[in-house]
């Protein structure tokens, strides 16, 4: 019977374990493909600026909403995480900034042409 009972929490113990690196496993990969596209956005970005072709635009919004569903599947992953929450906002923050700046950039280099 104690036999039992050491090896039903043993078991539970693991599963719950398990299911921690899940969660962990599912984050980091969100995190790391919202990173590949905040890249590819820069890189479209870079693209157009080098190039003028529009093409390099539709890529950039493209990459910069693939981006956005990342981080936010993040926010929703982390939502029991408070200092996850504040990376995220803090992160959320700086992106917005550095949005703006490659918008207006993006104004900059249309009205010259």
């Amino acid at each position: 019977m104690v036999s039992s009972i050491v090896s039903f929490i043993s078991i539970r113990s693991l599963s719950e374990s398990n299911s921690l690196v899940n969660h962990t496993q599912e984050v980091i990969y969100n995190l790391n493909d919202g990173a590949a596209q905040a890249v590819e956005a820069k890189t479209s970005m870079r693209g157009f600026l080098v190039t003028g072709s529009e093409n390099f635009l539709s890529h950039f919004d493209e990459a910069e909403e693939n981006t956005n569903a990342y981080f936010k599947k993040v926010e929703q992953l982390a939502i029991d995480n408070p200092i996850q929450q504040n990376s995220l906002k803090d992160f959320e923050k700086r992106s917005e900034l550095q949005s703006e700046l490659e918008r207006s950039d993006l104004e900059t280099i249309e009205n010259i042409l």
